[in-house]
């Protein structure tokens, strides 16, 4: 018989040994996913999103998809959940009580975040100034302040550059020939103005024709050449205008000796045209709509932050950028009493639940952005109340714990949202910033706040007094901020603020 008793351990055989070992943890179902995407989804986005669940499940409907007024209109609303009849102040709902044991399974050392926390909402949610008006559908407000009205606050419609285009191209030409050609340059023009596809011998001899159009410079192939329309059409072009605008990139490299040189004029007369041309736009689409043309995405704010006449500041969600979704009760209950059928039963049900649950994760959305955009107004008081010099060092982890969320939930949500008020609209996530520590009280500065006070100073700054970065750091000691010079610079690079040298030369210049 074999002895292993004496035999070296790695000649040994080894038997594999099973052990168990008990643990629970959640892994999130496609419902659950889609209720942690919507947290992060903008605005735009979430639009799109119910628009794609509303054509999937025949249970969920738009509001605005009833008209009001009708008894069969009323008869549908009385039978269904409406997403808009939620009250932020309620004790609220956990998104599992929706969901069967089934839509969730048990394993082992899932370390997902729980996407369903809850943030606890109260009358006295805040302190005695701040106060949080809660979401209760299209036109809700629960206040009285005649100084403000968002209808004020929104800009009007702008009018679609294609349609403005479009119309003067069939006011100029009247032949076909014509306007098949001319609009074949259209379909070529992109949402800034800009031409910039190659085009054929015939599409060039139209394009002067259509360079004449409103707004000055569309149509224009590169930005020289929209400058040089609009000065024309002020009558402030001339060669030495050309030549600047023929090297442009002179100009960008501040190059201006040289240029001076190349356009055959004195320095101060050179000052004199870079000003007329800077005075010109560089897209000549600026201030209209591209119509259904996808341009850069638009800022949309998701919250508004205001301050009433008593000196409170008021927190409320954007309600045009909210899902009014509804879910058809009635509609489900006609057709289980059409049908017996399990098969039919089996899709009301999966599609109930669905729906029910979309409307669950969406109130919980919305109660998530109130209750971090609230906080943040909070603790930057002080920013709300003077702007971006007193902003506060602010991290995700301290609003977390106010409001009872994960931080990653935090940063889901401040991604992508906006919030308005009166210093204009910043992202969620422009409020939390790292700082700096003064060397006076030891308190931390925001990074941005010294940004802010280092841009403030270079704007005063006079030619005869041109601070250099040095300069920058003895006036910040002075406040109490403690900083490096190459801090300084790089902040200063950071807002493409150019060097002390470079600032002199152009001030000299008057440029």
């Amino acid at each position: 018989m074999i002895s292993y008793k004496n035999m070296p351990s790695e000649y040994k055989p080894h038997y594999p040994n099973l052990e168990l070992k008990p643990g629970t943890s959640l892994t999130m179902t496609p419902m659950m996913q889609q209720a942690v995407n919507l947290l992060a989804m903008t605005a735009v986005e979430l639009n799109d999103e119910i628009n794609s669940e509303i054509e999937k499940n025949p249970f969920l409907e738009k509001e605005s998809d009833f008209e009001n007024g009708s008894d069969e209109v009323s008869s549908k609303l009385n039978g269904m959940d409406k997403i808009d009849e939620f009250d932020g102040r309620s004790e609220q709902k956990n998104l599992l009580d929706n969901i069967d044991d089934k839509d969730y399974v048990e394993h082992q050392d899932s370390e997902e975040d729980a996407f369903y926390e809850q943030s606890n909402f109260k009358d006295s949610y805040r302190e005695n100034d701040f106060s949080v008006d809660t979401w209760s559908g299209v036109g809700s407000s629960n206040y009285n302040d005649e100084d403000f009205d968002l209808i004020d606050n929104c800009l009007a419609p702008k009018e679609s550059l294609y349609e403005f285009v479009e119309r003067q191209i069939r006011n100029r030409f009247k032949e076909k020939e014509d306007l098949d050609l001319a609009f074949s340059v259209y379909d070529e023009l992109d949402e800034n103005g800009y031409v910039y596809s190659e085009l054929t011998p015939d599409q060039e001899m139209i394009l002067p024709y259509l360079q004449k159009f409103e707004p000055v410079g569309i149509f224009s192939r590169n930005l020289s050449e929209c400058i040089k329309l609009q000065l024309k059409s002020k009558k402030q072009f001339d060669r030495s205008v050309e030549i600047i605008l023929d090297n442009l990139n002179l100009v960008a490299q501040k190059e201006y000796v040289k240029l001076a040189k190349t356009a055959g004029i004195s320095q101060e007369v050179l000052a004199e045209k870079i000003k007329l041309i800077k005075k010109c736009y560089p897209r000549p689409a600026d201030g209209y709509d591209a119509g259904n043309v996808e341009l850069a995405s638009v800022v949309v704010p998701d919250v508004f932050v205001r301050k009433t006449k008593n000196g409170e500041f008021v927190v409320e969600l954007n309600q045009s950028t909210l899902p009014h979704v509804l879910v058809n009760q009635n509609y489900a209950s006609e057709v289980l009493s059409i049908s017996k059928d399990k098969t039919v039963k089996k899709f009301v049900s999966e599609n109930m639940s669905k729906a029910n649950f979309l409307i669950q994760a969406l109130h919980q959305r919305a109660k998530s952005i109130l209750s971090i955009a609230t906080q943040i107004v909070e603790d930057q008081k002080e920013f709300f109340e003077k702007g971006k010099q007193a902003l506060k060092p602010m991290i995700m982890k301290d609003v977390a714990e106010k409001v009872e969320l994960s931080e990653s939930t935090i940063s889901r949500i401040v991604n992508g949202k906006y919030l308005m008020c009166s210093f204009g609209t910043f992202e969620l996530k422009f409020f939390f910033t790292n700082g700096l520590s003064s060397n006076q009280t030891g308190e931390l500065c925001s990074v941005v706040a010294i940004k802010e006070k280092i841009a403030d100073l270079i704007n005063k700054e006079s030619v005869e007094h041109i601070l250099s970065d040095d300069n920058i750091v003895s006036i910040l000691e002075k406040d109490g901020i403690s900083i490096a010079r190459r801090t300084v610079a790089k902040y200063r690079e950071a807002m493409n603020i150019p060097t002390s040298a470079v600032r002199k030369r152009d001030k000299r210049l008057k440029i």
